[in-house]
């Protein structure tokens, strides 16, 4: 009975994962027009205006409205009063949540609104001061304001003195029109020649102007590389733009092995400088002054014969053959034209018949990494820049370099736009004044023009009434000098209710959205185009290579294509491997371990170890001869007990870790011991995210010896930076090229910039150091072997790379990539790795004749072993155990379970149902959505858990020594281990390290040092900031606004305080600087980023809890997010006659932290400074979290953060 239960939970969890997979295929709207190809690479802009029509249509139909009766956007919806009211309140509430995840604005309660107004729009006032102060400018229709760089930077100056309060961004943009030059004629003319175009600025003299005020002039010449246009050539082209040699340089590039022959303070001969670079002179020659002095071509000797090139070139390859030798020496030469712009622009160019889509194809190949916006139809090309710090003819001259066929046309009074905020003060106090009255109103500023828009909610009719009369009264308090009024008339028989999408964050969730599905193979219908490439939001590129290219190509280019989603075969076949794994089990095939049909439902069945306590004696044989040969010596007494028990178990072995306990020192030592005792060892390394494996896989390596040969499999980008020196793809390109780096863009990591590691360099300097250390060879063979090694060949290279495949003893890869064959029966990547390691790969003929590669190899482990199991889904943790003859299993069951959270599962699957048109399976879904709801606390039971409840002690080890924490976190984290024996700070127990050595160079002093009145004492260690504000949905996602300011607060605590900056000061590595800011919620973590950006001066790192599970920093803060009253609006008030004693709508939902893992999670990754910023009221309902909290207060740890 319990087995067939727990086997339906197994086919449960496919099947959510399999809707969860759908969520992420929905369709991408696209339009149409802005698909444009180029080269091999398409590019498509994303419809930010697609709106969600099943929700509006279910509140229509809720309401009784008409389609005509209902626009998103007028902001709002008049519904009968008759009908609204008999609506019950949940159902509003319950609609409300459904629009804000399509993010729909609809509030559940009718609405007053109205606007007060300006009598004289600060507008105006603007374009006066512009006036007076003469400046050229306009104004478009989004009243952004187009003026030249230079009175902009006036301007910041006139407002540090005025009236007007107008507040000027970093940021303004500019549109420069593009036309071809020269080169891209002449580039097609004489493809023979290596031509290029050059653009150069300086600026005009004028002695009564500013540097600053003076206008931008620019040099355009073509340059020949290794070639020049013949007398002939030249005659026509001068004649047709009046292209004339203005010079040329000769470059002579010398062995560095015999440069040094040349010394300019004794030598006779004179020489242009070195360029130290390339060992190069170079001899400049300018034939013409006419054009602006150029500081590059400095050196103009052999004056005389200057105009004769060859002679000129056989006098200097003469000297440079006689002085260095003919075969250390290396000629390049280049010949510089100008050209008349005026005749060629208006003159030439018009006559010329060329493809503008040709052009445009290369100005998008050129710019394909560069932020910059192009605009085909218009001409032009828009750039961002920093108005105060970037230098316009910098960036011209930078986009003019990497595309040089064309011009870009910045003329004199050449205007940018930049779109100013205006802050009027005399709206802030009208808006003051209706908070102070209507804590719950909400306002929309339009500051530029001086009116605010407000509407206030009311729970009946009658409070409607009294709320409209007390508004007016309050309005006519206001100057009428000053403002008129009115509020917005509403049919007597009428309810109003706000109704509007939130395109900002619309477009966020959108962008996040396709962001995570780089990589990903999209569709149109059914047919394959492409691979995503890169996303700049709205713009996405991608890959259409292939031998579909020509049909995509003609069917984006008919411009009717508006949809496109993404093929997600890969996850797909995930969930058939899934499958197929739960099968196999169930019925006991193909499996390496034949138990593991029972003892993965009931660990009770796993051999057990007679007399283990013999073996795990401390005096023992076996416990010995483990101590003598341990890899670290500082592995503790219960993670001794535990690797005997996985050496001597036949079929499981589990491993409990909380953190900061040493799992992964733990499955470092694990593996090498197991390889230590049989050299034949094939150990599988797995967990199921790649961020885990790649952990786990790092900590293998050992600076002291090389008999273990981890390989990391997958594809190389999903790879973290630890994970990627193991990957075969890496080592072929260090064999190769001697490179390691990844060429393709690199994500952001958070700021950081990590350097690329590589196990085979790791390898040889081990090589290196067993040569130094023994000494066994003389010394001219010894410098030589380090030279070889330092500096290795291309043979080389590879000879380490084959004899290291060869003798790999250790696989790295995620759960859930394993398997032998896919739906169609081919071979899955993971097997086809597998045989190049271990198996046969041989070239076959097909009965048609063709060629195919046939992957022959059993796959097969001696030892599986998986790290952060209690994150996997059932089927997830055993697919892999399939191939395993022993499998160890290590997590820890109060960490991140494998469920998302109850309420985001739940708006999840009501976002499929709105979806799913086939009734079938909208059946599906929602049959599912009612099992798992009604067994969702047995689904969030990880079944990592049940095989550690149930498997004997003799297969068990428990790890409850922590080593990360200080011991007052630690106190906070033991009430989640409570149930299983607790937790101990090993710090301080058995013996005290020094656990508060203000010596940080002491590894176990957690000491910190930072004193901050009415925040932080040095003997502080846990912080809970206790906050009252409310939390906000955004979509399916939370924020919480007051949670940021405090955070921020804290911040600039930081910031200030001396004793801070010199503990960073203490720290060289970026990891121990840094403070993280963890929290549960997308959006709050959105925050969150935005926020680190005004501390720039101090290292953070912002990341979800599922990110940081595995990590550990100094000092960490957690937003909590989720409080005991909710918001509709990050401005509004407490109102409390309408809301009672909260002040707001009440709401008693701990969502995330229903299950305590997550929580865990976050607060056990700091080490010296643990701060909780988060709503008590709501957490200590539940006991475990009152216990946190009750442990932080008597620790006297507890700050209440007062909001302004």
């Amino acid at each position: 009975m319990v087995d067939n239960f727990l086997q339906e939970i197994w086919e449960k969890f496919i099947d959510v994962q399999e809707q969860l997979l759908r969520l992420r295929s929905v369709p991408a709207s696209i339009i149409p027009d802005s698909a444009k190809i180029v080269g091999e690479k398409l590019y498509v802009t994303a419809n930010e205006n697609d709106t969600s029509d099943v929700i509006i249509e279910e509140i229509a139909s809720t309401f009784n409205l008409s389609s005509t009766e209902i626009n998103i956007q007028d902001g709002y919806l008049l519904v009968d009063a008759s009908i609204a009211q008999n609506v019950k309140r949940e159902t509003k509430n319950l609609l409300s949540e459904r629009a804000a995840v399509n993010y729909i604005n609809f509030l559940p309660l009718p609405i007053i609104d109205g606007d007060i107004k300006k009598i004289d729009s600060p507008i105006i006032k603007v374009h006066s001061l512009l006036k007076q102060a003469e400046f050229d400018y306009l104004f478009d229709k989004k009243d952004r304001l187009q003026v030249t760089i230079s009175d902009l930077k006036k301007l910041k100056n006139i407002l540090s003195n005025g009236d007007i309060n107008i507040i000027l961004p970093e940021n303004a943009s500019i549109v420069l029109p593009v036309s071809p030059n020269p080169v891209y004629f002449l580039s097609k003319e004489f493809p023979e020649l290596k031509i290029k175009h050059k653009t150069r600025s300086y600026k005009k003299k004028d002695k009564e102007l500013s540097e600053e005020d003076r206008e931008i002039l620019w040099n355009r010449t073509i340059e020949i590389f290794d070639g020049y246009f013949n007398d002939e050539v030249l005659q026509r082209l001068n004649k047709e733009i009046g292209v004339s040699v203005f010079g040329y340089d000769y470059t002579f590039i010398v062995n560095p092995k015999v440069v040094s022959k040349y010394d300019p303070k004794t030598s006779p001969y004179i020489l242009p400088k070195i360029n130290p670079e390339n060992n190069s002179f170079t001899f400049h020659t300018k034939l013409h002054e006419s054009i602006e002095k150029d500081e590059d071509h400095l050196l103009n000797l052999y004056n005389e014969e200057k105009w004769d090139f060859n002679l000129k070139y056989t006098r200097l390859k003469k000297f440079f053959d006689f002085f260095f030798g003919s075969e250390n020496v290396i000629f390049e030469a280049k010949f510089i034209y100008t050209y008349n712009l005026n005749t060629f622009t208006r003159e030439y160019l018009p006559k010329q018949e060329y493809q503008k889509s040709d052009l445009w194809a290369q100005i998008y190949q050129s710019l394909i990494n560069d932020k910059i916006s192009l605009n085909e139809n218009g001409g032009n090309i828009g750039i961002d820049f920093n108005w105060q710090n970037d230098k316009i003819e910098e960036i011209i001259s930078n986009i003019s370099s990497k595309c040089d066929f064309i011009n870009l046309n910045f003329f004199k009074n050449h205007r940018c736009n930049i779109d100013f905020q205006l802050k009027d003060m005399s709206l802030d106090e009208a808006e003051n004044l209706l908070r102070e009255k209507f804590p719950s109103i909400k306002t929309k500023r339009d500051d530029k023009n001086g009116t605010l828009h407000f509407y206030q909610e009311y729970q009946n009719s009658e409070q409607g009434l009294r709320l409209k009369e007390i508004i007016v009264s309050e309005l006519n308090t206001l100057s009428l000098n000053t403002f008129h009024f009115e509020l917005i008339n509403i049919p007597q028989d009428k309810e109003k209710y706000i109704f509007e999408i939130d395109i900002q964050s619309k477009k966020e969730s959108q962008s996040s959205a396709i962001k995570e599905l780089r990589g990903a193979d999209f569709c149109v219908g059914k047919n394959y185009f492409g691979k995503l490439l890169r996303v700049n939001y709205p713009e996405m590129i991608f890959d259409i290579s292939g031998i579909e290219f020509e049909k995509t190509k003609q069917l984006f280019e008919s411009h009717s294509v508006n949809s496109i989603e993404p093929n997600l075969t890969g996850d797909l076949e995930k969930i058939f491997r899934l499958k197929n794994s739960f099968n196999n089990i169930s019925r006991g095939n193909n499996l390496r371990n034949p138990h593991l049909k029972d003892f993965i439902f009931d660990a009770e069945k796993a051999e057990k170890i007679d007399d283990i306590e013999v073996y795990t004696n401390p005096q023992s044989d076996t416990f010995l001869e483990l101590e003598y040969h341990l890899l670290n010596k500082r592995i503790n007494e219960p993670q001794k007990q535990a690797i005997i028990k996985t050496l001597l178990a036949k079929d499981l072995a589990i491993i409990q870790g909380p953190p900061g306990t040493g799992k992964s020192t733990a499955i470092a030592e694990i593996i090498w011991q197991h390889i230590r005792i049989n050299p034949k060892e094939r150990i599988l390394l797995t967990s199921e995210t790649n961020l885990a494996v790649d952990n786990a896989i790092d900590r293998i390596v050992n600076n002291n010896h090389n008999l273990i040969k981890p390989i990391r499999f997958g594809e190389e980008e999903k790879l973290e930076i630890e994970g990627r020196q193991f990957s075969p793809s890496v080592m072929k390109r260090w064999v190769e090229d001697g490179k390691i780096e990844i060429d393709s863009e690199e994500e952001e990591q958070d700021g950081e910039s990590l350097n690329q590691k590589l196990i085979l360099l790791n390898w040889i300097d081990n090589i290196k150091e067993r040569a130094v250390r023994t000494n066994d060879l003389e010394s001219a063979t010894l410098n030589l072997w380090l030279e070889t090694l330092t500096n290795p060949t291309k043979d080389i290279r590879q000879l380490f790379y084959d004899n290291y495949v060869k003798n790999c003893n250790v696989i790295g890869a995620t759960c859930s990539s394993i398997g032998e064959r896919n739906s169609k029966n081919n071979p899955t990547s993971f097997f086809k790795s597998y045989c190049e390691i271990f198996g046969k790969i041989d070239s076959q003929i097909n009965k048609n004749g063709s060629n195919f590669v046939d992957y022959k190899g059993k796959l097969e482990f001696t030892t599986i072993i998986q790290d952060e199991s209690s994150k996997a889904t059932p089927a997830e943790l055993s697919l892999p155990l399939t191939y395993g003859k022993k499998n160890i299993i290590i997590g820890d069951h109060r960490q991140l379970p494998p469920m998302l959270d109850k309420k985001e599962f739940q708006l999840s699957l009501d976002f499929l149902l709105d979806r799913t048109e086939n009734k079938e399976e909208k059946k599906k879904i929602q049959k599912l959505k009612s099992f798992v709801l009604k067994h969702f606390d047995e689904m969030e039971i990880s079944h990592f858990e049940r095989l550690f409840q149930k498997i004997d002690s003799s297969l068990k080890g428990v790890f409850n020594l922590q080593y990360r924490m200080h011991p007052d976190i630690n106190d906070v984290i033991k009430q989640f281990y409570i149930q299983d024996g607790g937790l101990n700070c090993g710090l301080i127990s058995p013996i005290d390290l020094g656990v508060n050595d203000p010596d940080m160079h002491n590894a176990s002093s957690r000491y910190h040092g930072i004193e901050i009145e009415g925040l932080i004492s040095k003997d502080n260690h846990v912080i809970w900031i206790d906050t009252d504000t409310p939390e906000m949905l955004d979509g399916t996602s939370r924020i919480n606004y007051g949670e940021i300011d405090a955070i921020r607060d804290v911040l600039m605590k930081f910031r200030l305080s001396k004793s801070f900056k010199q503990y960073q000061s203490f720290w060289n590595n970026i990891e121990d600087q840094q403070i993280g800011l963890i929290s549960f919620y997308g959006k709050q973590i959105k925050l969150l980023q935005n926020l680190s950006k005004d501390f720039k001066d101090i290292p953070i790192r912002v990341s979800t809890v599922d990110r940081f599970q595995g990590m550990e920093r100094n000092i960490i803060i957690v937003s909590m997010v989720r409080s005991n009253r909710i918001a509709t609006d990050k401005n509004q008030k407490a109102d409390f006659n309408l809301y009672g004693k909260m002040g707001f709508p009440e709401v008693n939902d701990l969502g995330f932290a229903q299950s305590p893992n997550r929580l865990n999670v976050a607060l056990s990754r700091a080490k010296r400074l643990l701060i909780i910023v988060g709503n008590s009221e709501l957490f200590k309902q539940k006991e475990i979290y009152s216990n946190v909290y009750k442990t932080i207060e008597d620790k006297g740890g507890i700050r209440k953060f007062e909001t302004t």
